[in-house]
């Protein structure tokens, strides 16, 4: 997939939080949370980039509704 959609650090929070709540038996990753403040933006930009990664690894969290408007919608 190639998608550019701007979003903010709680919108990664939320996502995270809405598939945890939607696909309980999964374990979605929380190593972005505590995204040291030293780092520098393109690091935080890594952190958040790799979270989305490791969801696209798993086939019933890539084919999510909520996962595919998150990457495709602005708002």
């Amino acid at each position: 997939f190639k998608y550019m959609a701007k979003r903010r650090y709680n919108d990664f929070l939320w996502l995270r939080e809405k598939l945890v709540l939607d696909f309980p038996g999964f374990y979605v990753t929380v190593s972005f949370i505590q995204i040291p403040p030293v780092l520098s933006k393109g690091n935080q930009e890594a952190f958040l980039q790799n979270f989305l990664n490791s969801l696209m690894e798993r086939t019933e969290l890539k084919n999510a509704q909520v996962l595919q408007d998150f990457l495709a919608n602005q708002d």
